[in-house]
This record gives structure tokens, C-alpha cells and sequence, in this order.
């Protein structure tokens, strides 16, 4: 029903609130319906009287899609939040209906319910509680819509919070629904944005709609600057300047720290210089001194070397001494530790061997067995055909005897005979098998008995073997010790220490009474030496004090000259400055004699400029506001007191027009200027409509106080055409034609370009005007500063004060001199002195080295070892016979021990002889038998029997048939009976078995038996050898002695035992090396003590004769010194040469040294200057000392070089701070630029996006909004960054935190463009779309229809460019709800034009209000009217009724200029 609609955005169809709201206006299942019969939305007006809830729905409805609890639109109101709407256990929704593109329909919503469906105490403290949930989805028909969401069970009950998400999100599988939930605000703004609604585009409706008729207290501007600050708001997203403070907020604290890092660099950067002038000034001094340094340190080294030695002497003589009875120790330790190892050793042999032999044996017993079950096997496997023919000869043999029983009887008694002699043989045999196991243990035993003895032999071998080695190297250490005193006495007689013949005491005594009048004569000049130093100590402090004064004077003299130089080049160049000679007449030769008069033609000048700059300004104020009004209107304005008048009337209400206006609306072009020479006045007067009016008008202009600068013709426009009715009436004399465009449009073009020419003019005058005036004042400045600086006489003056520090330099200067002639005289004395020093310390050193020989010779000669010399022969001779007859005895032992053990083996091959006999006998009959036959008596016995007993057997054909089975019988009797009874009763078990007589079955099983045989004899053939190696192992080691035996070994196998006998073995063999090391180092001992003694005593009496004077010490100490590795006559040279090297420089150095402390005192008096006293303490205290001749050489000129280039350093890392503070501010200014840039753009985009449809009449294609800088404002890159470090320079000054968001964009904007430099105007709302454009300022005046018509319009542009900011066709919202704004804006005709410009922009108009006007309400197609009804405590709002109009009410009549005819003009 709508017309002329645009394009069509999101538009809201219905509205679903249930059970939400305070107490006072609660919803329950409420459906507002905003569509008309086709469902499109309708402009709608939702009706409710006033605090019956209307701004809950309008709140409901925007914390839908702004659900922040900062962006709820009832608390500013009411105090109220979300959290207060949702009551008890309710589970509260909100749902929107949205029309969109192309037919396009969207439902979002809201649910929210308490935790635990129970409101809080205090809901405000505990709003987190509140379980909310967001949810949109795509209507289907019948299966997805608004009206099938389960708000209920089938029950009737509220459908719980959980339960309805999930059946929205269920809704997702149903094609093309789109259905989707969230939790979270950021993504619910994410869904809303994908689906084209813009969240953002809110923030104006949630301004407009702040209070309920919050529209009237909007467009409140006094100024355009407060408008483009409320139009940067809307248009510029917070976060792009939230982004440049941020920044701005980092590099703050740095930016702040500018100034003090410009002092310290300004100190940094002369103190560089200053040192390297200190290091150059002391050059002369530094080579004196290094010579000096050199020398003294070489002193210092010898005599550090001196020492050094001579304590590493006593050192090394103590440590000989002590190696002397350590390495002794050592040795009969080692030897004694070698003898416990070794014993230890053959300990861990004998239980390595004793635990292989016992693992041996069971092994052998274990394999034995098993080669017996597998032999017993094999046998019986093999037995089976033996036992099985004895079976068959037994039967044959009882079938045969059988037969001849009956024939024969007389041969029973030789077998008899024959069975007794068997029973004598195998008794025989048995008994020689028990006296051989008899002899053979016999024989072990013997074997036994002479390896132990073997053993002992060998440890008596192993003792008389170490106590040799020790009486051998006992005897070479006390030879070599004889020897080398021998030598050094020999030695000290030729050096001239010791006389021929005398002994070493006596030369002891005479060397030290030579020694004690030196070192008399040594303290005399000592004493000499420190009266001296007295003198050279009070010329110093002289010295000192000149040093103080010079340096006072040179910088008081270099003061002056600077502050000379300075004057008079200003004076110079304000001589030479253009500006200024020509306001002297040409010649100026003194600026500061003429300052008076300077000043007073430049302040003149000043004015002048200032004046003429006032009176442009003025000219371009009133040019401005004619180009203002020419663009609004295209004619001229009449002059500011008629406007003023004009603005009164019509505050008061008082229909009225200027003439001239009334002139270009109601009078024809080519009549204009005959009414304007027939009433003049009237023409440029005020003229009422009314002529009832009249009076009023000039009460309410005399009331008004306007005071006009010119006279205001006040009349009718009646009287104005009675006047042009009669030009015979006209006013004498001559009329100026005014400006064609005060009353011809046409003209306003010609008229533009006449003010912008005039403009341009105004402007490059002004600019050279404005140069002018700074020169001026800048010279004014200087001028200013120069008089105030060098008064007059002030350079004669200053150049009279340095005279005189010159003449007093020079006086300084001569005393100075007469200083240093002073300290030659006193370097001389010292000269001599020190000769005299040398001489007597020579004497000493002559001592000191017979001194130091001597004292050790004495000594030594005293403890010399000859009577132990001449014992020790003997000794070593009875060791060496010990070790022989050990030895001897050790090899008969072994040998008898061989010989018992060969005896042993043949007892026992002939033992089992006899066994193998009496296996070959079998078995015998049991009966008694002769115990004294001998085995040989036995046999010759058995066989005679035997062949008896078989030639009578064998006579008969049957007997021998017997025989024959007999014999057979035997045979296989004697084969069974070789067999061992075990396998034989295997055997027969095995033949009564199933397959025992199978021949077949017998191969295979005697096969396989004989496999397991063969595999176990192998394993049991390796076991016996390991016996026998292990038997062999455990008799070589031999037995232990019975202190051996008693240690446990604990539970250590053969592994560890063999482990730690090795290491045991090692361990001895170390100790028998070391031993043997141990003696040797014992005689080399003995002879480095005596040597290091004597090196000792010597070196200390020649570093005796050198020594320095403590005040003569060089600063710093001597270096670290190598101990002197040379002889002693060495150590004599070197100390004569030092001190000869020594007294030369210290000469040189004492003069060099006052150069230097002089140099020291100048920069200590330059770092105390006042003019550093800002910078930091932690640099400058570097300079300051009590003592400046002392303290600060001995503390910074050792680092001078260092500090200058760490002066140097910290400059540059001043300069790289400076830099990166730029950079950083740099970083801000480019944000800051291209914020300020942004928003610009922003604003122009603004004004171009605010060009209205083509469907609005006169209005079409105009823009409605004008805004931006003024053309005067310069935004060329270079002035927007300058204008913004200076922005940023003032922030990060500021104790005040940055500012944030807007406001930020605020003072960056303002900085750049100027207080008072915008411009800002809007078309004025007009029912007859009239194009009139007014500044903001006059909005505050506006009824409130026209504010509501601005603020749709300023709705639209800020949509369309939020569109246009996210590269969009269309904004994202298409409605403005507006809480009662028809309590001022109920004017019919202005309604219809709000409505229509809505239409044309796509918007839907939603009015909420309570006034009774029906006119007003009636002029929209839709109108929900609500109602309250109260229950219990609870007022509820609900739906009673809905009209909706057939036709567009604003559609009847369209927009109509009416023209009526004043007959009174007719005539014209």
C-alpha cells in the first residue's frame, strides 16, 4: 500500500513478546502485526497511553540486536536493565519478524530464562544469572515459522529454556531453514551481519530514542563543530581511534621523556670532547709516566719476582723435604699394600676357581645323569634282541636238558667244582679293586701336601724381594745426597763465599756483620729521602692552588669572549636585516641605540597589519554569509539587522517577509525596479502579510532591544504594492541600483563568482599580510631580547673584563714557572741521594748472596747420612741370599708335587684292569670263596676247572647238541649278563610290549635312542672337562694360609670373584710401580732441598737492597709478577739495573704529573659548572670529587678513552632513542593523519550519500546535508601532520590519561581543521519542498516535525554509508522506530512528508506514542493500539485492536504549491 517506495531493505512484519517486562507492563504472548493483507510492512503507529509500556517494546526490540547491557535503551530512563524484565521462573522470548529482499522473510529472536528458573534477590548484582540465548532461522512454510516455535508444551506449560533452544536448533536439518543458536554476543552480531542486518546501524535509533520524545532534545547545536562532533559519532567507527590510542598510549610514556633525554644528550655530546681533551693534554704526561709505570712496575716485578722466588724456594724446599718422607712412606706403604693385594688376589683365584670347580661338578653330575638315563635307554633298546635270543636259547637249552636228564647225570659234580673256582676269582678281583682305591688317596693326599708347602716357599720369595729394593734405594739416596753437598761446597768456596779451609759458621758471621752497617747506612738516607718529599709535597700543593685559580680564570675568560662573540653577532645581524634599515631611513649602525625607535615603527607596522587584516576578515564574514545564502536560495541576504528583525518575528510567531524576498517571490522580474524607486524603504524593510499584525511586530521589535547600525522599515506588503501602484508617489532624489541577485535568482551565478573572486583576493592579501605580521612581530621579538640582553655598554664592558683575565693569566703563568725551576733543584737532590742508596745496596746484595749460600751448606753438612752409608751393604747382601734359598725351595716343592701326581694316575689304570676282568667273568654262583688267594691263583684255578667241566660235557651227540644250546645259551646269557640289570629289566619291559616284537618298530626307537645317547655323551664329554680344567684351575691356585681362608667371600660368584682378583692383581702391580717411583722421587728430594734452601736465603738479601719510597710510588700497584727464574748473580744485575732505570724516571715523571693534575683540575672545575645542573646525577657525578688533583685523575683518567667512547655511545643512543621517540611519534601522527583523513572522507561521503530520491518533488537529486571544513582550511599532508604532533605532543605532556573512541577523533579533528572552521548546513524540512539550506545552529529553533524529518533523513545517509563502508548495496535495516515523537511533531502536513521521504529511502516508519491527535495517528496505514489491564499486582499490555487503512492515508493528495492571486499585484 505504500508509494513510491525505494528499494527495499530489512523491514519488521511482526513483533512476539511473552512473558517478559517489568511488573508494571508485562507481555504475555503478544503478536504486533505491522504487515497489510498481502504481508507487506506498513508504516505503523503503536498506540499505548503514556508510562503504559511503549518504551519497553522499543527497548525489548533493540536489545534484540544490540544485546550489550551497556546498550539497553530503558536504562537511561529508568535505571532498569534486561535482567529486571524477566520475572520469576518465566522463560521470557522476544521475536522479530523481518521482511527482507525479493520477498525474503527472517525470524531473529531472544529467550531468556533464570539459572535454575529463580529470579535473585537483587537481579542487578547477579544479572550474570540470566541464561540468554540468540537465535535466527529462514521461515518454511508449514514447517518452520514464527507461529510454530514451541512457546508452549502440549501440556500448556512454558516450554523450558533447554528444550526450546534445542528444538530451534533441530529446525537446522529442514532445507534451506538456516536455523542457528548461539550464546555469544560476538557471534550473534557475526549471524546478524552475515544475514545483512547491521547491528551498528542501532546507534543512532538507541540516540534518537534515549528518552521517550528524546527527538526534541536532539540537533541541540549552538555551533557546527558540536554537529560534525555528533555526526562523527554516528558515521566513524570507535574502533579506528580506540586503535590510535592504543598506540598513543604505548610510545606515551617515551614522548614524555623527550626533555630530560635532550639535556642528557646536550651533556653527552661536550663531554666527549672534553675527555679526549684530557687524554690529548696528558700525552706528555703519559709518556713520562708510562716510562716511570714501566719502570716502576719492572722494580715492583723484580722485586715481586725476588720474593716470589725466594718463597717458592722455601716453598719448594719444605715440599722436598716433605716429598722426601712422604715418597719413604709411600714406598713401604705401596710395598705393604702390594703384599695385601696379592694376597687378596690369589684369595679371589682360590674361591674363582673353587666356584667353577663346584658348578663343574654338578654340571658333570647333572649330565652324567642325564647320560646314563640315555645310555640306560640306548641299552635297553639295544638289549631288546640280546634278551630276546637269551629267551629263545633258555627254551632251546630246557627242551635239550629235558632229553638229557634222563641220559646223563655225572657231570653235575665239575660244575661245581668250575662255579667254587669262579666264586675265588671275582673275590679276588674285589678285593685287589679296594686296595687300589686306598693307595690312590694315599697318593692325592702327598700330591696335596707339597703344592701348599709349594706356596709358602713362594710368599717368603715375594718378602725377601721388596726388603732388597728398599735397602737398594736406601743406599742410592743416601750416596746421591753426599754427593751434591760435596759439590756445593766445592762450588761456594769457588763463588768466594767460603774460604779455603774455613768453616761454613765462621763465614756465616763475617758475611752478616758486613750486612748490618749497609743497611745503618741504608736508614740515614732514607730519612734524607723523606725531608724531600716534604719539599716536593708543599711545592704540589702550590702547584694545585695555581692550577684552581688558572682554571677559575680561563673560564670566566672564556665566558666573557663567548658571551661577546654571541652579542655582537646579534647585533650584526639585526644591523644587517632588511626590514629594519629601511625602517631607519636606510642606515642603521647600532640597533641597540635605536631599539626605542625600532620598536616603536614596528609596533606601528604591527597595528597597521593587524587593522587591515580585522577589516578583510569583516569583508569575508559578510561575503561568506552572501555565498551561504546564494547557494541555499540563490539570492542575496539582506543586510544582518533586517535578518535579525526577521528572526524575531518569526520567533514570535509572526507571519513576515523581507522585501527583497518578497520582491523575487511575488513580483515579476521586468516590475521589480519600478517598485524598488517607488518605496525604497519597503523594498529593503520588513514587510508583515497582516497588517493585524503590524502593531505586535513592533512591540516584539521594541521589546527585542536589537539596536540595528541601520534604519528598518517596517510595513505591509500591502503598502508596499500601494507604493508601486503610484510611481508619481515616488521618493525624490537619486536611487543606487542594488545587487541584481538580492531579488534575481538568475543573477546568483554572476554574483558567485564576483564574491569568490573578491574572496580569493581577500585571502592572498591576507596571507601577505599575515607574513608581514609575523616578520614583524619576530623582529619586534628579537629586538626585544637583544636590549634586554646587552643594554648599551655592555660589549665595551665585556671586552675590559677579558683584558684583565688575560694580565692575570699571564701573572699565573710566570709563578707557575718559578714552581717548576723549584722542582728541578728538588729532582737533582734525589739523585744524588739515590747514588748514594745504590752504593750501600750494593754492599748488601754482596752479603746477602754469601748470606744465602751459606746458611744452607751449614745445615746440610750438619745432617749428612755417612754412618747409615756404611750399613747398608750388609743389609742388601742378606736380603739377596733370602730371596735365593725361597726361591730354591719353591722349585723342590713343585716337583715332589709332579711326582705324587703321576703315581696317582698309574694306581689308577691298573685298578681299572681289574675291574674290566671282573666285568668279563659275569655272573657267579653265591657261596663262600678263599680270601687269601692271590688274583693270579684264582684265575690259573677257574680255567682248569672250566675246561674240565666242558670235556666232559661234550662226549655224546646230545650232550653236544646241549652243549651247542649251551653254549649258545651262555653266549647270550653272558651278552644279557654284560648288560647292566637296569637295561635288562628295561629290556624285557620293553620286549612285552606291543610292539617289542616288532623288528621294524625296534630300529626306528633303538635309532632314536641312540640320537639322544650320542647328544648327551657330547654334553657330558664337555662337563668332564670342565672338571678336569676347573680341578686343574683350583690345584694350580693352591690352598690358603688360614687368615685368608677365615674371609668370607660373601655372596660373590665366579664373575666377581675373578673381577676382583684382577683388580687386585692390578691394584698390586700399580703398588709395586709406584713403590719403586716412590724411592727414586725420595732421592731426588733430598737433593732439591738442599738447593731450593740456599736459592732463598740469596734472593732475599738481594731484594733487600732494593727498595722504593713509598711517596714515589706510582698509582697503581705493581702488576702481577712470574717468580724470578734466574741465577743469583742474575738477581745482582737486575737490581743494580732497576734502580739506576728508576731514579732516572721518577725525575721526568714528577714534572710530566703536575701538567696533568693542572688539566685534571680544569675539567673538574668544567663538569661543577651551574649550566649542567639538570642533568642526570648518575652522569654528572662521574666529574665531581673532593679532590679534582687526585680523586678524579686516579678515578677517571684510567678510562678516560673508555668514557669518552661510552659518552660518545650514550649520545648516539640518545640520538637512536630521540629517533625511535620520533619514529614512535611518527607512527602515531601517520595513524592519527589518517584517522583525521578517514573521518573527513567520511563526512564528504556523508554529504554525498545524503542526495534524496528522484521521487521527492523539487527535493530530487538534492542533498540534504552540507559539512565539512571550510575552504579556507588547509589539509595538505604537511599541515595535518604538523597540526597533529602538535596534538600528540600535548597528549603525551598531559598528567590526564589519553583520551579515548570518539573523543580522541574529536580533538584530532578539531586540532586540524580549527575551532570555528567548519561548516555545516542541512535543507530545511519544508511540506512544499521549498530548497532552503540553514546552518545547524538554527535546527535548536526547529518544531518538532522538522527535527523528525532531519533525523529519518540523517538515518538514511548514516545507513547508506555504513552500507557503503562494508561494500554493500544496501543498508542493513530498513525501519526506524521512534518513541512518541508526535508530542511536537503531530502536524499533519509534516507527517505526510516524513512518510513520504521514508518511502522514497526504503524506510518503515514506527511510531510509538500515546496522543490523542487521531488527525495526526489516522495519517498511517497501520495502527496497533495497545491497552493495559491489571491483575493481582501486575499491569499486562495486550492487543485491542489493529486498524488498517484500505488506502495510504499520505497517498490522497500529493504535495500541491498553492498560488493565490493578490489583486493588488495584478496590475503590475
Amino acid at each position: 500500500m505504500a508509494t513510491g517506495r525505494g528499494p527495499v531493505m530489512w523491514q519488521i512484519r511482526r513483533i512476539r513478546l511473552d512473558h517478559i517486562g517489568p511488573a508494571a507492563a508485562r507481555f504475555l504472548d503478544v503478536t504486533l502485526d505491522f504487515t497489510d493483507a498481502q504481508g507487506h510492512p506498513l508504516d505503523t503507529i503503536l498506540w499505548l497511553r503514556n508510562g503504559g509500556g511503549k518504551s519497553t517494546v522499543l527497548s525489548l526490540v533493540c536489545a534484540l540486536i544490540r544485546p550489550h547491557r551497556r546498550d539497553f535503551l530503558a536504562t537511561a530512563a529508568t535505571g532498569k536493565h534486561l535482567e529486571d524484565y524477566v520475572l520469576g521462573s518465566d522463560t521470557a522470548h522476544v521475536v522479530v519478524e523481518w521482511s527482507g529482499p525479493d520477498g525474503r522473510t527472517l525470524v531473529t529472536g531472544a529467550v531468556y530464562e533464570w539459572a535454575d528458573r529463580t529470579q535473585p534477590a537483587d537481579p542487578t548484582r547477579d544479572h550474570d544469572r540470566l541464561v540468554s540465548r540468540w537465535y535466527l532461522f529462514t521461515p518454511q512454510p508449514g514447517r518452520a515459522e514464527l507461529d510454530l516455535l514451541p512457546f508452549r508444551t502440549e501440556d500448556g506449560r512454558q516450554t523450558p529454556l533447554r528444550e526450546f533452544v534445542a528444538a530451534v536448533r533441530a529446525w537446522d536439518a529442514i532445507p534451506h531453514c538456516g536455523a542457528a543458536v548461539t550464546d555469544g554476543m560476538d557471534r550473534w552480531r557475526q549471524m546478524l551481519d552475515a544475514q545483512g542486518l547491521d547491528p551498528e546501524i542501532f546507534t543512532p535509533i538507541l540516540q534518537m530514542n534515549a528518552t521517550e520524545g528524546g527527538i526534541e532534545g536532539q540537533f541541540q547545536f549552538r555551533t557546527a563543530d558540536q554537529f560534525v562532533q555528533y555526526l562523527l559519532e554516528l558515521i566513524v567507527d570507535p574502533e579506528v581511534p580506540g586503535a590510535v590510542a592504543d598506540i598513543l598510549e604505548r610510545v606515551r610514556a617515551g614522548l614524555a621523556e623527550r626533555p630530560e633525554l635532550l639535556a642528557d644528550l646536550a651533556f653527552a655530546e661536550e663531554a666527549g670532547p672534553r675527555l679526549r681533551e684530557l687524554v690529548a693534554a696528558g700525552a706528555a704526561d703519559r709518556a713520562a709516566a708510562d716510562a716511570l709505570e714501566r719502570e716502576t712496575a719492572a722494580a715492583r716485578s723484580l722485586l715481586a719476582g725476588l720474593a716470589a722466588a725466594a718463597t717458592e724456594a722455601d716453598a719448594a724446599a719444605e715440599v722436598a723435604a716433605a716429598a722426601v718422607t712422604a715418597h719413604e712412606a709411600d714406598a713401604t706403604r705401596h710395598a705393604a699394600a702390594e703384599q695385601t693385594e696379592q694376597r687378596a688376589a690369589r684369595r679371589w683365584r682360590r674361591v674363582a676357581a673353587q666356584h667353577r670347580h663346584t658348578a663343574a661338578q654338578d654340571a658333570v653330575e647333572a649330565h652324567t645323569r642325564a647320560e646314563q638315563e640315555a645310555a640306560a635307554r640306548l641299552a635297553a633298546w639295544r638289549a631288546v634282541p640280546t634278551v630276546h635270543a637269551l629267551r629263545a636259547a633258555e627254551q632251546r637249552t630246557r627242551h635239550l636238558e629235558l632229553q638229557l636228564a634222563a641220559a646223563t647225570e655225572d657231570a653235575e659234580p665239575l660244575r661245581e667244582r668250575r662255579d667254587a673256582a669262579a666264586r675265588d676269582y671275582a673275590a679276588a678281583l674285589d678285593r685287589a679293586v679296594a686296595a687300589l682305591d686306598e693307595e690312590i688317596a694315599a697318593a692325592g693326599a702327598e700330591a696335596q701336601a707339597e703344592r701348599e708347602a709349594e706356596r709358602a716357599a713362594r710368599d717368603r720369595a715375594e718378602a725377601a724381594r721388596d726388603v732388597r729394593a728398599r735397602v737398594a734405594v736406601e743406599l742410592e739416596t743416601a750416596r746421591a745426597a753426599l754427593a751434591a753437598l760435596d759439590r756445593d761446597l766445592t762450588a761456594a768456596v769457588a763463588a768466594g763465599h767460603l774460604l779455603e779451609g774455613e768453616d761454613a759458621a765462621a763465614a756465616l758471621d763475617r758475611h752478616r756483620a758486613a750486612d748490618a752497617a749497609a743497611q745503618a747506612e741504608l736508614a740515614g738516607l732514607a730519612d734524607a729521602q723523606r725531608a724531600l718529599a716534604a719539599e716536593r709535597q708543599e711545592l704540589r700543593e702550590r702547584g694545585t692552588a695555581l692550577l684552581t685559580e688558572r682554571a677559575v680564570v680561563e673560564r670566566e675568560r672564556a665566558e666573557l669572549d663567548a658571551r661577546h662573540r654571541k652579542l655582537s653577532t646579534r647585533v650584526a645581524e639585526l644591523a644587517a636585516d632588511e626590514r629594519l634599515r629601511s625602517l631607519s631611513d636606510g642606515e642603521l649602525t647600532d640597533p641597540v641605540a635605536e631599539a626605542r625607535d625600532l620598536g616603536d615603527a614596528l609596533a606601528h607596522a604591527i597595528a597597521r597589519a593587524q587593522r587591515r587584516r580585522i577589516e578583510l576578515a569583516v569583508d569575508g564574514a559578510e561575503d561568506e554569509r552572501a555565498l551561504a545564502a546564494l547557494s541555499a536560495t540563490q539570492l542575496l541576504p539582506g543586510s544582518l539587522d533586517l535578518v535579525h528583525a526577521h528572526d524575531v518575528l518569526e520567533q514570535a510567531g509572526i507571519s513576515a517577509v523581507t522585501g527583497w524576498r518578497y520582491l523575487a517571490d511575488h513580483v515579476e522580474p521586468q516590475a521589480r525596479s519600478a517598485v524598488l524607486r517607488a518605496a525604497p524603504a519597503l523594498a529593503s524593510g520588513l514587510l508583515v502579510h497582516d497588517p493585524e499584525d503590524l502593531p505586535l511586530a513592533m512591540k516584539v521589535l521594541d521589546e527585542a532591544g536589537l539596536r540595528p547600525l541601520s534604519a528598518i522599515v517596517v510595513g505591509t506588503t500591502a503598502q508596499l504594492a500601494a507604493a508601486a501602484a503610484d510611481p508619481a508617489a515616488a521618493a525624490p532624489g537619486f536611487l543606487v541600483p542594488p545587487a541584481p541577485a538580492l531579488t534575481d535568482r538568475t543573477a546568483a551565478g554572476a554574483e558567485l563568482e564576483a564574491r569568490e573572486r573578491a574572496r580569493a583576493g581577500r585571502s592572498a592579501q591576507d596571507a601577505e599580510l599575515l607574513a608581514a605580521l609575523e616578520r614583524d612581530t619576530e623582529l619586534q621579538g628579537r629586538l626585544r631580547e637583544l636590549v634586554a640582553a646587552c643594554p648599551p655598554g655592555t660589549l665595551d664592558a665585556l671586552a675590559a673584563a677579558r683584558e684583565a683575565a688575560d694580565e692575570r693569566l699571564a701573572e699565573l703563568a710566570r709563578e707557575a714557572a718559578d714552581l717548576a725551576e723549584a722542582e728541578d733543584a728538588l729532582a737533582v737532590r734525589d739523585a744524588e741521594l739515590h747514588a748514594a742508596r745504590s752504593a750501600a745496596e750494593e754492599v748488601r746484595r754482596a752479603a746477602a748472596a754469601a748470606l744465602g749460600v751459606l746458611g744452607a751448606l751449614a745445615e746440610r753438612a750438619a745432617e749428612a747420612p755417612r754412618e747409615q752409608l756404611a750399613a747398608l751393604p750388609a743389609a742388601l747382601a742378606a736380603a739377596a741370599r733370602d730371596v735365593e734359598e725361597a726361591a730354591a725351595a719353591e722349585a723342590r716343592h713343585r716337583a715332589l708335587a709332579e711326582a705324587a701326581r703321576r703315581h696317582a694316575e698309574a694306581l689308577a689304570r691298573t685298578q681299572q684292569a681289574r675291574r674290566d676282568e671282573r666285568a668279563a667273568l659275569g655272573a657267579v654262583p653265591d657261596g663262600g670263596s678263599d680270601p687269601d688267594l692271590s688274583v693270579d691263583a684264582a684265575r690259573a684255578a677257574w680255567k682248569a676247572a672250566d675246561r674240565a667241566y666242558r670235556r666232559e660235557v661234550a662226549e655224546s651227540a646230545l650232550a653236544s647238541a646241549l652243549e651247542e644250546a649251551r653254549h649258545a645259551e651262555a653266549r647270550a646269557r653272558d651278552q644279557v649278563a654284560a648288560l647292566p640289570a637296569g637295561d635288562v629289566t628295561a629290556a624285557v619291559a620293553l620286549l612285552d610290549a606291543a610292539s617289542g616284537l616288532d623288528p621294524d618298530a625296534q630300529a626306528a626307537a633303538t635309532a632314536r635312542a641312540a640320537d639322544a645317547h650320542d647328544a648327551a655323551v657330547a654334553v657330558a664329554a664337555d662337563a668332564r672337562a670342565e672338571l678336569r680344567a676347573a680341578r686343574a684351575e683350583l690345584a694350580e691356585v693352591g690352598a690358603l694360609d688360614a687368615e685368608d681362608a677365615a674371609v668370607d667371600p660373601g655372596g660373590t660368584d665366579r664373575g666377581g670373584a675373578l673381577a676382583a682378583a684382577a683388580a687386585a692383581e692390578h691394584r698390586a702391580a700399580e703398588h709395586r710401580r709406584a713403590g719403586e717411583r716412590a724411592r727414586t722421587a725420595a732421592a731426588e728430594a733430598t737433593a732439591q732441598v738442599t738447593a731450593a734452601r740456599q736459592r732463598a736465603a740469596g734472593l732475599r738479601d738481594i731484594a733487600a737492597l732494593l727498595t722504593l719510597p713509598d711517596q714515589d710510588v706510582t698509582r697503581g700497584g705493581a702488576p702481577d709478577t712470574e717468580p724470578f727464574a734466574g741465577s743469583l748473580d742474575d738477581a745482582r744485575a737486575a737490581v743494580k739495573t732497576a734502580r739506576e732505570a728508576w731514579d732516572q724516571a721518577a725525575a721526568a715523571s714528577r714534572k710530566a704529573r703536575r701538567a696533568l693534575e693542572q688539566q685534571g683540575q680544569r675539567l673538574a672545575l668544567w663538569a661543577a659548572e651551574d649550566r649542567f645542573s639538570s642533568v642526570k646525577p648518575a652522569v654528572r657525578d662521574r666529574f665531581r670529587t673532593e679532590d679534582p688533583a687526585r680523586d678524579l685523575l686516579d678515578d677517571l683518567l684510567p678510562d678516560a678513552e673508555r668514557l669518552a667512547g661510552d659518552f660518545d655511545l650514550y649520545a648516539a643512543q640518545l640520538r637512536e632513542r630521540l629517533g625511535e621517540l620520533e619514529e614512535h611519534k611518527g607512527v602515531v601522527v601517520t595513524a592519527m593523519v589518517g584517522m583525521v583523513r578517514q573521518a573527513l572522507k567520511a563526512l564528504a561521503r556523508a554529504q554525498a550519500l545524503s542526495e534524496l530520491p528522484d521521487t521527492l518533488g523539487e527535493w530530487a537529486g538534492q542533498r540534504f546535508l552540507e559539512v565539512g571544513p571550510r575552504a579556507t582550511v588547509e589539509t595538505a599532508d604537511a599541515v595535518l601532520r604538523d597540526r597533529c604532533a602538535r596534538l600528540v605532543d600535548s597528549l603525551a605532556g598531559r598528567g590526564s590519561p589519553v583520551p579515548r573512541g570518539h573523543e580522541l577523533l574529536w580533538q584530532a579533528t578539531s586540532a586540524v581543521v580549527g575551532e570555528g572552521n567548519w561548516k555545516a548546513r542541512v535543507l530545511k524540512p519544508s511540506t512544499t519542498y521549498a530548497i532552503e539550506r540553514v546552518s545547524v545552529e538554527r535546527m535548536r529553533k526547529w518544531s518538532g516535525g522538522e527535527k523528525v524529518t532531519i533525523s529519518l533523513l540523517l538515518f538514511c545517509t548514516v545507513a547508506k554509508l555504513r552500507a557503503a563502508g562494508r561494500g554493500r548495496d544496501q543498508p542493513g535495516l530498513g525501519v526506524l522506530p521512534l518513541d512518541n515523537p508526535l508530542g511536537k511533531a503531530n502536524y499533519v502536513v509534516f507527517l505526510d512528508l516524513q512518510r513520504k521521504v521514508a518511502a522514497a529511502n526504503g524506510i518503515q516508519l514506527v511510531f510509538l506514542t500515546g496522543v490523542g491527535d487521531l488527525k495526526a495517528v489516522g495519517r498511517f496505514p497501520n495502527v496497533v493500539r495497545l491497552r493495559n489491564s491489571r491483575s493481582r499486582s501486575r499491569e499486562y499490555v495486550s492487543v485491542a485492536e489493529r486498524t488498517v487503512a484500505e488506502t495510504d492515508p499520505a497517498a490522497a493528495v500529493d504535495v500541491t504549491r498553492l498560488w493565490r492571486e493578490n489583486p493588488e499585484l495584478t496590475l503590475l
